[in-house]
């Protein structure tokens, strides 16, 4: 962030007993998932530096065999973003 300020950042995975508070304080980065992906608990988050980055957050089954839901962030130019994907 130091070297690229304008750089748009995207922490994304399993969170699992990592509090959120831990991660927001570290980065100062916003959590966008609101929607449970594995029982009633948010495990799988993204973490943003840039709130506007993402349009839409779709939590929906995975096409892998998991027992987790899949993250999906939705850009307005119609860009999907796998939560698992690296770019």
């Amino acid at each position: 962030m130091h070297d690229f300020p304008t750089a748009e950042i995207v922490i994304a995975g399993d969170f699992n007993k990592l509090p959120e508070t831990s991660v927001v304080a570290a980065t100062g980065f916003t959590e966008i998932v609101r929607q449970p992906t594995r029982r009633a608990d948010v495990l799988d988050q993204m973490y943003v530096s840039d709130l506007l980055m993402f349009d839409a957050i779709r939590v929906v089954k995975s096409v892998v065999k998991s027992n987790h839901l899949a993250v999906m962030a939705f850009t307005e130019r119609g860009r999907v973003i796998p939560a698992n994907q690296t770019i």
